[in-house]
């Protein structure tokens, strides 16, 4: 099975990632969330963008 930050890198939609690994879709919000705020991105930046970036 995957885990939640290899699934994340996959670019899907947060219903997806709720789908794949079994969790609630406010779980996958909260991980998005605190994963924002330690990269320090502004609200307007796209987590999946930020990533893909590299």
């Amino acid at each position: 099975m995957k885990t939640s930050k290899e699934i994340e890198k996959m670019n899907n939609s947060n219903n997806e990632i709720t789908q794949i690994s079994g969790t609630y879709l406010r779980t996958v919000q909260s991980h998005h969330y605190r994963l924002s705020k330690k990269l320090n991105l502004e609200k307007h930046q796209d987590l999946n963008s930020f990533i893909f970036s590299f």
